[in-house]
């Protein structure tokens, strides 16, 4: 920590250093008054260039990503229209109406085409 008597003789040479670069850049600015003000156009034209394109990147991605995210919706509204129509075609195959008229269609054998075999050998035989 400084002391107050190095603080008196300090604040006088901070004082004079500043009060020096602020002299000295305000005669460059005073001797090329057009090359400064070039310069400093030049800068903030620059600048605003810089941050135009960064600006322009960021709403190309998202436009991107707002692009892929509809396309990733219109792709997911497609799956479920088909899901819906898999499970209506599945519940009109399963309903007992179906399963009765095709049971009807079907022939059924009479008492006189059925035969019944007998096992030639007994598969486990009980001593």
């Amino acid at each position: 920590m400084l002391g107050s008597e190095q603080l008196k003789n300090f604040k006088p040479i901070m004082e004079n250093f500043i009060y020096n670069i602020y002299d000295k850049l305000h005669l460059i600015f005073l001797k090329n008054e057009r090359l400064s003000l070039l310069s400093l156009g030049g800068i903030m034209l620059l600048a605003i260039v810089g941050m135009g394109a960064v600006s322009l990147a960021m709403l190309n991605t998202k436009a991107t990503k707002g692009y892929k995210l509809n396309e990733l919706e219109n792709e997911r509204q497609a799956l479920i229209t088909d899901l819906e129509i898999s499970d209506t075609l599945i519940l009109r195959a399963q309903s007992m109406k179906n399963i009765e008229q095709s049971t009807t269609q079907m022939v059924k054998a009479g008492s006189e085409d059925i035969y019944y075999v007998l096992p030639a050998s007994a598969v486990a035989v009980k001593e």
